[in-house]
């Protein structure tokens, strides 16, 4: 997962999933082979999004309720950045949020982890 933050605001998107219909989630998708986290969270930050950010302030890591891992990697981007649709089929919509805006009932389990625990870190909260 890209997980975008700028000015204590995190990068959310609305998209449409074939399996769910329309879901809260960061900008992400599988690692290629021999790509580190890194480098696949900025590749599919920039697929799904047209945004270039290659700052990493973190990588963190949790487990999928499918017993897979999923990798978190906290990218930071210039104030005036702004994502764009990048597939019509996606009906994506962006929203820059602060924490208490997270609609949290809409994430995974391992996003509501991450969100809760490690994400306050770089918007600056408290924990």
């Amino acid at each position: 997962m890209a997980v975008v933050v700028r000015q204590q605001q995190v990068l959310i998107q609305r998209r449409y999933r074939r399996s769910w219909g329309m879901v809260y989630e960061f900008p992400g998708g599988k690692i290629d082979a021999g790509e580190s986290p890194i480098a696949a969270a900025q590749r599919e930050l920039n697929e799904e999004t047209g945004l270039m950010a290659n700052t990493c302030l973190g990588v963190h890591q949790g487990m999928t309720l499918q017993g897979g891992t999923i990798y978190f990697v906290v990218l930071a981007a210039p104030a005036d950045c702004l994502p764009a649709a990048t597939l019509a089929a996606r009906q994506q919509s962006f929203y820059w949020m602060i924490s208490e805006e997270i609609p949290l009932n809409d994430f995974a389990v391992a996003d509501v982890q991450f969100i809760q625990g490690q994400l306050p870190l770089y918007l600056g909260e408290q924990v």
